[in-house]
C-alpha cells in the first residue's frame, strides 16, 4: 500500500505479479531443495528485499524451530519428573505411616500384655496376702492336735481328722461320742462342735463310729498387728 486517502477513501497500491511459468522454472532449477522452500522473494534493482512470499500457500513449507520443540520436550521431561517425585514423596509417607502404625499398634499390644501381667500379679499378691492373712489368724494344726489331744479322752480312736476353709472334721470311734461335743465345746480354739449324721455302733469295737464337725476360731487381732496392716 503507497498510500490512503481517507476523504475520498480511497487507497494507492502497488502489485508485484510474477508469471506461474517463471516460478515454476526457478523452482525446478533448485530441484529437490524447492520441496523445503519457506517462500519466495523479489529484490529491487539496488539489492533490497521487498519482504513478498510470491509462493502459494500449499506450497509453502513449514519451519521448525528447533528451540521451540528442544523447550517443549524440556517441559515435558521437567513435568514427568515432578510427577514422579510427588509420587514418590506420597511413596515414602505412605509406608511411613504404615510404619508408625505398626508401631503403634506393637505398643498397645505390649501395653495390654504389662496391663494383664500387673493385674495377674495384683490378683496374685492379694491372694498371697489373704492366705497368709487366714492362716496367720488361726491356730497352726500343732496348735489344734495339742488341744485335741489333750481334750479327747483315751477310749477315743480317730480314724480321719482334716481342717479345710476354716472347718475341722474328725471321723473316728469313740465308747462316748456325744459326750465329745461338751468336751471340745470348752476348747479356745474350736466353735460349735456338732455330732453330723447318726452315731453307728461297731460290733467288732464296742465302740461308737461318729463324725464330728466344728470351726476353727480365728485368733483376736493385736492392735500392733492391726496397725501394721
Amino acid at each position: 500500500m503507497l498510500s490512503r486517502d481517507a476523504a475520498s477513501q480511497q487507497l494507492q497500491v502497488e502489485l508485484l505479479v510474477l508469471p506461474r511459468a517463471r516460478l515454476e522454472a526457478g523452482l525446478q532449477a533448485l530441484g529437490p531443495l524447492a520441496q523445503g522452500l519457506a517462500g519466495v522473494d523479489a529484490v529491487e534493482a539496488d539489492g533490497r528485499r521487498l519482504g513478498l512470499n510470491l509462493l502459494p500457500d500449499t506450497r509453502r513449507g513449514q519451519r521448525r524451530d528447533p528451540v521451540r520443540r528442544l523447550n517443549t520436550l524440556l517441559a515435558g521431561t521437567a513435568a514427568v519428573a515432578l510427577f514422579g517425585a510427588l509420587l514418590l514423596c506420597l511413596h515414602n509417607r505412605s509406608e511411613r505411616l504404615e510404619t508408625l502404625q505398626r508401631q503403634v499398634a506393637a505398643a498397645n499390644d505390649e501395653a495390654r500384655q504389662a496391663r494383664g501381667l500387673r493385674n495377674q500379679l495384683l490378683v496374685s499378691a492379694q491372694a498371697a496376702n489373704f492366705l497368709a492373712t487366714t492362716r496367720a489368724n488361726r491356730p497352726t494344726m500343732l496348735e489344734l492336735l495339742d488341744d485335741l489331744t489333750r481334750r479327747i479322752p483315751d477310749d477315743t480312736a480317730l480314724d480321719k481328722l482334716a481342717v479345710n476353709g476354716g472347718k475341722l472334721v474328725m471321723v473316728g470311734q469313740s465308747r462316748a461320742a456325744p459326750a465329745l461335743v461338751g468336751l471340745l465345746q470348752a476348747s479356745p480354739l474350736l466353735s460349735d462342735p456338732a455330732l453330723s449324721g447318726a452315731v453307728q455302733a461297731d460290733p467288732r469295737s464296742g465302740r461308737d463310729r461318729f463324725t464330728l464337725t466344728a470351726g476353727v476360731v480365728e485368733k483376736p487381732v493385736e492392735a500392733g498387728d492391726e496397725a501394721q496392716r
